[in-house]
């Protein structure tokens, strides 16, 4: 009897078209997954998550009798009745309605600039796409107008707000024709989401080739502000907001270059692993010379208001991620988040079905575990939101010491200029 050779084989050279081959079949199993989650729901997309009295009352800090008494008065529109006559539950633009007419929605003040911030670390694997997602949501549930960019050509986050990168979203839709010079500004590309007050930039895979472009026009006459295209592209829209989200590349690029010298605050995604604590090291040494190098070619210094460590995929109680967070702890002190990234199976869970978990409307593991994974996440984030709140004390303390006067700044009302969102709604 003849004994099978156990060792692999190689049937023959792999081609560009059998690679090509392998695309198509995983392109089609995804594919397969996006129609069977949306086929299985009857929808053709994600669906807004919608909130109880219950909930609303302690978004709004107003009781149910209170909500329900400006209802009856004609100064809230109450949700529309079932054929069982029961109340639907309230939509986020509702409870943004509340905010408007309690003066509790939250924002930047007169003369106060939108902040823009991201999750960055020049590796895969870390949580920034699923950190990006779930701030700007985290902001948006909050009130704020929010904008949040995918700069990254994977997509992640365009398919977590029901883009079909590859299949639906022409090159033309992105930030692609703007980055090769082929637009002035970049209001062409924002659409609203399903989440009242979030307006998305989408990525596709397409979107790599302005790495190209960049890096090709970066050296030649006229192309000497390449690196600050993006920050302009996005000064040229960010009066509609309050704050910016920015999903960037997860590899030092032209792009991801471009979206640093964007930003206002740097959080650094890095999991409870020797490698990634040695990686985030090299990251900070790394960040010292791109910051220099981009400071010598704007001929000015770079600077953030805050750089922070987040840590991610973290789960308490495991020895090997409690050791590595205490070298973290150590070696970064104040300029790490308090609260981890934490892993969670409701944020696996809701990521298989193309979602986060602020989409969901409840647990899809256990009710302990979506509870404690809110709270989590609440407290990561309601960090981020201090933060913000804290650059902007700064600043207008900053503005006061210089003399700057208040009659001097926009008004409150110049500072809310309509969302994508908003510009989208017909005059009643």
């Amino acid at each position: 009897m003849a004994v099978e050779d156990p060792r692999p084989t190689l049937s023959s050279s792999q081609t560009l078209e059998s690679i090509g081959a392998l695309a198509t079949a995983s392109e089609r199993v995804i594919d397969g997954l996006r129609n069977a989650v949306f086929d299985e729901e009857g929808i053709d997309g994600p669906v807004a998550r919608t909130y109880t009295i219950s909930e609303v009352s302690r978004m709004i800090n107003r009781t149910p009798e209170g909500i329900r008494k400006a209802e009856k008065a004609g100064k809230l529109t109450p949700p529309a009745k079932r054929e069982n006559g029961r109340r639907e539950p309230y939509t986020l633009a509702q409870v943004n309605a509340m905010r408007e007419l309690w003066d509790q929605r939250p924002g930047r003040a007169a003369g106060d600039q939108p902040i823009r911030l991201s999750f960055q670390n020049f590796k895969g694997g870390v949580g920034k796409s699923t950190l990006c997602c779930h701030c700007a949501q985290y902001f948006a549930r909050a009130g704020y107008r929010v904008l949040l960019i995918d700069c990254d050509s994977q997509a992640s986050t365009s398919m977590t707000f029901g883009v079909r990168p590859d299949e639906e979203l022409a090159d033309e839709a992105t930030l692609l024709p703007y980055l090769q010079n082929e637009a002035e500004d970049i209001h062409y590309a924002i659409r609203p989401t399903h989440w009242d007050g979030l307006d998305l930039i989408p990525a596709n895979l397409e979107l790599y080739s302005a790495e190209y472009f960049l890096a090709a026009n970066s050296g030649m006459p006229g192309q000497e502000d390449w690196l600050s295209r993006l920050s302009n592209g996005i000064e040229s829209v960010e009066d509609a907001y309050d704050i910016i989200v920015i999903d960037p590349p997860p590899a030092l690029g032209m792009i991801a270059l471009s979206v640093l010298r964007s930003l206002d605050g740097l959080i650094i995604p890095t999991p409870p692993a020797i490698y990634d604590f040695h990686s985030t090291s090299s990251f900070f040494s790394m960040l010292v010379e791109v910051m220099e190098s981009v400071g010598q070619a704007l001929g000015e210094p770079v600077e953030l208001d805050f750089v922070k460590v987040v840590l991610s995929k973290h789960t308490s109680g495991r020895q090997a991620h409690e050791f590595v967070s205490g070298l973290m702890a150590e070696a970064f002190g104040n300029n790490l988040l308090n609260a981890p990234f934490i892993a969670s199976a409701e944020i696996d869970n809701a990521a298989s079905l193309w979602q986060t978990v602020y989409d969901l409307g409840g647990a899809t593991a256990s009710r302990q575990t979506y509870k404690r994974c809110i709270t989590a996440l609440d407290e990561v984030f309601g960090e981020v939101e201090s933060l913000v709140q804290a650059v902007w004390q700064n600043r207008r303390a900053e503005r006061t010491l210089s003399g700057v006067a208040p009659e001097q700044e926009p008004s409150a009302s110049a500072a809310r200029q309509p969302s994508a969102q908003e510009e989208s709604i017909e005059p009643s």
